[in-house]
């Protein structure tokens, strides 16, 4: 009798609250005398049945700084014999208001977590470990900062208003494991997590989250992510840390990844496959099948250097396309201060184009060995162009090949139609006022005032728009040398030229139209400014000619023209 009448005061004197506390601050006490650690706990309540209720739990690292404080606690211990070894099993955990710092110290090995780990690290081979398994863990309204003092933004992680629900949650030593069911929060910088569901583990050499499914209001994304470190790592992470990301499926627009990187443009929503490997600074994209709601298509691997590098860190991009298809606003939007301001603006004209082949993008180069179909034509370069941060008038030397090109319509040269061409180029700038350009090749086709004309080597200046060279040209209508310069840039054309005709149909030309023939053969010496024959003038000398129309073949002798045109003036 007397012995349950003292369990039974036993039993009323744990139900009292001021009771509890005590034996909780006096266990946590003698936990911290026990490992040197720092924890207090302002409120605790034990069932007999292994329930415990704690109210504002503070355990601080060994710089007198939060590691852990839980504002409200309620878990059941699953083995008291066990707390005597410094090993935590819970059951369930439900915290309210929980903030975890993990913190690592300038100049410090270890972070504050691996530190308050070690405490409890008796040495031996055994167990030896710090222990600590929740069947689960349920979060509101809690915050999980990661920091770095070591680099020059300290924060890397900052999650608020975390609530979640983790099973199978296990502290072993420094590692941490668990499976994360569901998971909401919002990030520091804005972007707000609405499901995030993985296998995560922490490690002091890796961060796994597999079968990863992310989403936000937006954007949904499903990979497995690891990031590979060195600890000392986290003091350089952009250019250290390695991610390795396999995305499975994803959907994921520019306004999201915006609040992590700005150079990205506004409103673009991206189906997404592809494999990362890499650093933040210098990372590779293999397999990369992307689409945008933009009609850009990127089917390839890439290779990006220095997104998020400094003044010294330039930005490059290698590119090995197996479809690259996009069009120039769309490409301009997408990096509005990368692509917006080296694209040339007459990529406008091509409209939409698909290019196969590789690229290397940097700020003031672009390297291209590429095939490119577009709304204008076919066209093939193998490109160096330097100064495109001026890129109107960028520098560039290579080849270029046009299959049925509209020259025309690119360079706002009506004359100027459809151009087939194999040539080697080395000038400047890509619209008629800039363009100062070498070339020398075949020309295949070229429509010129309203004809096709085949079999031409040209070897010459291109600028402003005046051409200035040697032309040959073996054309069914046309056999012919030239030495001179045509200059179209002026309201009238200039024609200053010494050429042979060994053959011109005139009409089958479009010359002439007012004689069903009208052959010319002969040297011609030319000095002529106009847009036709009817309205040419200057002078133009004539050596060993011939001239056959419907009536006769004329020949004459060497002799020289001059043509003018008198001004009329109307007498009132």
């Amino acid at each position: 009798m007397v012995f349950l009448l003292l369990v039974l005061v036993f039993g009323i004197l744990l139900t009292i609250p001021a009771v509890q506390t005590r034996i909780g601050q006096y266990a946590t006490n003698e936990i911290n005398i026990a490992y040197g650690t720092d924890i207090t706990i302002e409120q605790a309540s034990v069932t007999v049945f292994g329930g415990v209720k704690l109210k504002k739990v503070l355990v601080r690292d060994h710089h007198q700084d939060t590691l852990f404080f839980i504002n409200r606690l309620k878990t059941n211990i699953l083995d008291f014999n066990r707390l005597t070894n410094g090993d935590l099993l819970f059951g369930n955990i439900k915290a309210d208001d929980l903030l975890f710092k993990l913190k690592q110290y300038k100049g410090e090995k270890d972070n504050n977590l691996d530190r308050f780990v070690a405490a409890f690290d008796d040495g031996s081979t055994s167990s030896g470990k710090f222990l600590m398994t929740a069947q689960t863990i349920e979060l509101a309204n809690s915050r999980f900062i990661m920091i770095d003092e070591n680099i020059e933004s300290k924060k890397i992680l900052d999650f608020l208003n975390i609530n979640a629900q983790v099973n199978n949650f296990k502290i072993l030593g420094t590692s941490v494991t668990t499976a994360i069911s569901n998971m909401n929060f919002k990030d520091f910088r804005g972007l707000q997590v609405t499901k995030l569901k993985t296998n995560f583990t922490y490690t002091k050499d890796n961060i796994l989250l597999q079968k990863l499914d992310l989403a936000t209001k937006a954007s949904t994304l499903k990979a497995d992510v690891a990031m590979r470190y060195n600890r000392e790592d986290f003091s350089n992470f952009l250019n250290k840390v390695i991610f390795d990301v396999n995305v499975t499926s994803a959907t994921i627009t520019s306004n999201d990844i915006r609040y992590f990187y700005e150079e990205l443009g506004e409103n673009h929503t991206f189906q997404l496959k592809t494999n990362l490997l890499g650093t933040l600074n210098d990372f590779r994209t293999k397999n990369l099948n992307l689409v945008d709601n933009h009609d850009t298509k990127i089917i390839g691997d890439l290779h990006f250097k220095n997104i998020f590098g400094n003044e010294k860190q330039l930005f490059s991009l290698d590119g090995n396309f197996e479809n690259l298809t996009s069009n120039y606003e769309d490409l301009a939007a997408l990096l509005p201060n990368l692509l917006g301001k080296t694209l040339p603006t007459s990529l406008k004209k091509l409209g939409q184009f698909s290019v196969i082949g590789s690229t290397t993008v940097t700020t003031t180069t672009i390297d291209t060995d590429l095939f490119m179909s577009s709304s204008l034509g076919n066209l093939q370069a193998d490109l160096v162009m330097s100064n495109i941060q001026n890129i109107d008038n960028a520098t560039y030397k290579g080849k270029i090949i046009l299959d049925n090109f509209n020259v025309g319509s690119m360079l706002n040269q009506k004359e100027v139609g459809y151009v087939s061409m194999n040539a080697d180029v080395d000038g400047k700038g890509f619209t008629l006022k800039l363009i100062d350009t070498k070339f020398k090749g075949s020309v295949t086709k070229l429509q010129f005032m309203n004809y096709n004309y085949t079999g031409i080597l040209v070897d010459g200046n291109f600028k402003k728009p005046i051409f200035k060279g040697k032309v040959n040209i073996n054309d069914p209508n046309l056999f012919m040398e030239f030495d001179g310069l045509v200059d179209i840039s002026k309201k009238e054309n200039v024609y200053k030229f010494d050429t042979k005709i060994d053959y011109a149909n005139l009409t089958a030309l479009q010359l002439v139209k007012m004689d069903s023939v009208s052959i010319f053969k002969g040297k011609i010496y030319t000095n002529l400014v106009g847009n036709s024959l009817n309205n040419l003038y200057g002078d133009v000398l004539i050596e060993e000619t011939s001239y056959q129309n419907p009536r006769d073949i004329y020949y004459f002798d060497n002799f020289k023209l001059n043509s003018s045109f008198d001004q009329i003036k109307n007498e009132p």
